[in-house]
């Protein structure tokens, strides 16, 4: 069994992801974080039942509008992702709304993320979307 300030951590994280918050964790030390995480997640992915316990918790807390469940790693941008990360798909039903989330031991380690739905995506092909955007709002601003 995990030390009870582990399982603080991991109630926190249920509370704020039953929000469709992104856990900060602030309240606890570095070294409490980095041990939970280490606990919880390896190499391999979540320690058995720790994942199914989580997903439970955040159903309970937001009384059943909130779930949990895998989501294919393709969907993640190839920069977020590493060895021993869980990667998940928090939905919330009441305002029909989903948010991709990687759980894992580092130091966001309940991070969310934006999707891509385009394996191949890049930063670069990010930064040009934002510069061109840039560029069309100058332009249009401009012609006035």
């Amino acid at each position: 069994m995990a030390p009870t300030v582990h399982e603080d951590i991991y109630k926190q994280a249920v509370r704020d992801l039953a929000d469709f918050t992104e856990p900060t964790l602030s309240g606890f030390s570095d070294y409490d974080i980095d041990s939970a995480m280490a606990w919880a997640v390896t190499a391999e992915g979540a320690r058995p039942g720790w994942l199914e316990r989580l997903r439970a918790a955040i159903e309970e807390v937001s009384d059943g509008h909130v779930t949990m469940e895998d989501a294919d790693p393709e969907e993640f941008p190839a920069a977020v992702k590493g060895l021993g990360f869980v990667y998940q798909r928090l939905r919330d039903e009441s305002e029909e709304r989903t948010q991709l989330l990687i759980i894992g031991h580092s130091e966001r380690p309940f991070r969310f993320v934006r999707g891509t739905r385009d394996p191949s995506s890049s930063l670069h092909a990010a930064v040009r979307e934002s510069l061109r955007d840039i560029i069309d709002g100058a332009t249009r601003g401009s012609r006035r």
